[in-house]
Formats: structure tokens, sequence, C-alpha cells
């Protein structure tokens, strides 16, 4: 497992191979920790490795901010959450999804969708502790501001850490084989919206950007994403 600093502020912890899946973490000024996102069921020993690794430990981490409740990204949230006690945070709406250990509803006008479906998308349930909303700038690690970027789940959420200029996409845009795309249309509750929303990251300033899936953009990742989404914008 590589675990890699984006800058000075910001950890990636690979969960799958050393792309498929991450998990990221952000040091406070106090010395404490913010983890974004818990992967899948089973991650929670890479990133408790990971911890160690820079010299930290579980109760180190005091927030765990979840992006959307999906199984790669909540799998292993229970586990973190006993072992580090941080309090979790996730959307307002997402909430009731991590609070229930269910899932959204992915959308049926396609194909592969239906199959899917048959899946079970059960999930752990977890109490949230705090839920935020749109445009909140959240008091950890030097502001961590939330981007609504509903469309692959209603209460998807993007994240900028003001601290660091890095943008987190969450899977409104994802990175994988280090080629910007959007997340797999039979993974949205409505894809239409996936696309349309994903346009707010355009929007803010930042320098560089990490993904739950792929390789961080490390320089210019406004400018690389901004044009990846101006090209789709005029592919509509």
């Amino acid at each position: 497992m590589l675990v890699k600093e984006i800058n000075e502020h910001v950890i990636r912890v690979p969960l799958v191979a050393n792309w498929a899946i991450n998990c990221y973490l952000i040091k406070d000024s106090d010395g404490s920790l913010i983890l974004i996102d818990t992967g899948i069921k089973g991650s929670w020993r890479k990133i408790d490795k990971a911890l160690r690794s820079i010299g930290k430990s579980p109760s180190d981490v005091k927030a765990i901010v979840i992006s959307h409740a999906h199984l790669d990204h909540v799998g292993s949230l229970e586990k973190a959450k006993d072992y580090t006690n941080g309090l979790i945070y996730g959307h307002e709406i997402e909430k009731d999804f991590i609070s229930n250990g269910k899932t959204s509803q992915v959308t049926h006008l396609f194909f592969a969708a239906k199959i899917f479906s048959f899946f079970s998308t059960n999930i752990d349930a977890v109490d949230v502790d705090y839920s935020f909303k749109d445009e909140e700038v959240l008091n950890l690690a030097g502001g961590l501001k939330v981007i609504h970027t509903p469309g692959h789940t209603p209460g998807h959420c993007s994240f900028l850490h003001l601290a660091s200029s890095t943008l987190i996409t969450g899977d409104a845009v994802v990175n994988f084989f280090a080629r910007l795309s959007y997340p797999f249309k039979y993974f949205c509750s409505d894809y239409k919206l996936t696309k349309q929303t994903a346009q707010k990251l355009a929007e803010f300033d930042y320098d560089s950007a990490v993904f739950m899936h792929g390789p961080p953009i490390y320089q210019n990742a406004r400018v690389a994403i901004g044009d990846f989404l101006n090209k789709e914008l005029k592919n509509v």
C-alpha cells in the first residue's frame, strides 16, 4: 500500500489496487486528522495501517466526512466509527440513507442498472452526528467547503479543502486510468443530473484535485477539470 502525500495537508490512502478506490486523510493544525470516506468492507485494516505509517493512531481521527452512501464509500464506516470514535458528517439528504442502512435507488433507464438492482445495496446503519448542507464551510482542518453535487446519489457532495486549495470530487467526476469521466451511469440515481451538477466544480478555485477513483491531479487541476466539463457540455 502506497500512502501518498498530495500536499502538506492531504494524504491519499489507496484501498483497492493503487488507484481503484481511495480515501483521504486531511491534517488539522492541532495534529488531529479528518477521514474522507472509508472504502468497501474490510478497508479499515488498510486505513489503520496508513495511520500508523504516518505516526498516527485511530484516536487521532476526530471526524469522518462522507461524500455519499454507496458501498465503496461507507463500507467500513462502522469499523471506522468504532475504532476512532470520530464524529460522522454527512449531507442532510444522505444522512437518512446512512442512518437507516440503505442506499439510494439507481435509475432503471439503463439495462445494467436493472441487473445491479437485484443485488443487495444495504449498508451498515451508522448514526450521523452532524448533517451539513450545500455551501456550508465545515470547521474542520482549516475549512472544508461543501459542494452539493447530486445525481450520483441525491445527497452526493464534493468538497473544497480551503487551507490546501484541494478539490475532493467524491464521485461527481472520476479519474479511472488517469482519464477524467463521469461515474458509471448505472450506479447513478439520476445520471443526467450528475452531469449537470458536476459543472459546479468549474466555479471554484483550486490547484489540486483528488478522486475517490483514480489518481490525483497535483497542479492546475481546475484547468484540467474545467476543460473536461466544457468539452462534455459541448457534446450534450
